[in-house]
């Protein structure tokens, strides 16, 4: 988890949630008409049409027509992160953090999201928006906040466990976008604790072995191709005693000795090895 509040991350998650959104859509981009089942006729066949977007698809009725409060509400809490901090306590950081993420939203290049945001901008302006004081009380800006606001709110009283999603949200922002230095330190010690336990062991799967393989990929991406190699040699003495059909574990012995290879002539790390057959031992291939 994020332990200390780095606005550099939290300022690209507000503009990487803000990059997509999740609507019921058919393949053509057209929306179903007001009333109708969520499904079409392909055929003779019924197929389901999901929430998704560019590059998201939610194959569950979480979200009714689309996952925009959800967005909206992960970008404001990062904002309210940023602002918490700045302030030293939690009042008032929600007013400044729903004109941040209106910015964000103005900036956004998915024209989609910002559009759904805008058309549904028709409610009277609350009063009680004194964070918004120095901007001119009709400024567009305003006026997006307050809708953002409105929706936030309508989202968290009917989803109590959202603080929980924007953690689990932002950390996987971060392990797959970001990245930053103390998230390098955190995956490195956390592996070694992992393998100093894994290599206790007298007996476990390769499925529970495999991330020795991820570990030494942090390596190489981090330039470290010494240390990278030296644990695809001990990913390769950790193979020979896992519990795994040997065809299988051939074909992961000759990946991971290529692997010591690269990671000595500096280069990047290699794709996974190509295998179809069985993995569990003692099974074999169907005839």
């Amino acid at each position: 988890m994020v332990t200390v509040v780095n606005e550099e991350l939290y300022h690209a998650f507000i503009r990487h949630i803000l990059s997509d959104v999740a609507e019921r859509r058919i393949d053509t981009g057209e929306y179903l008409p007001r009333g109708r089942r969520r499904s079409i006729r392909v055929g003779k066949q019924s197929r389901r049409v999901f929430v998704h977007g560019d590059h998201v698809c939610y194959q569950n009725e979480q979200f009714h027509d689309s996952d925009t409060e959800y967005r909206l509400n992960m970008a404001v809490a990062a904002a309210e992160s940023v602002e918490q901090k700045r302030l030293g306590r939690s009042w008032g950081s929600n007013s400044k953090a729903c004109v941040e993420v209106a910015e964000a939203l103005l900036d956004s290049k998915c024209e989609r999201l910002k559009n759904r945001f805008l058309r549904s901008d028709r409610h009277p302006r609350s009063q009680s928006m004194a964070g918004y004081a120095a901007l001119p009380s009709d400024s567009p800006l305003v006026r997006l906040a307050q809708t953002i606001r409105r929706q936030v709110s309508r989202y968290r009283s009917r989803n109590p466990d959202w603080l929980r999603d924007f953690g689990s949200q932002l950390e996987r922002f971060r392990s797959s976008h970001f990245r930053d230095p103390e998230w390098f330190r955190e995956v490195e010690a956390w592996h070694v604790r992992w393998l100093s336990d894994l290599e206790k062991r007298l007996e476990f799967e390769w499925v529970e072995a495999m991330r020795i393989v991820s570990m030494a990929r942090l390596c190489q991406e981090r330039r470290k191709f010494q240390q990278a190699a030296a644990i695809y040699r001990g990913a390769i003495l950790i193979t020979r005693r896992a519990q795994m059909n040997e065809g299988l574990r051939v074909v992961v012995l000759a990946w991971l000795r290529v692997s010591v290879k690269a990671s000595l002539r500096e280069t990047r790390p290699l794709p996974d090895p190509v295998y179809t057959g069985p993995r569990q031992p003692g099974t074999h291939p169907r005839a």
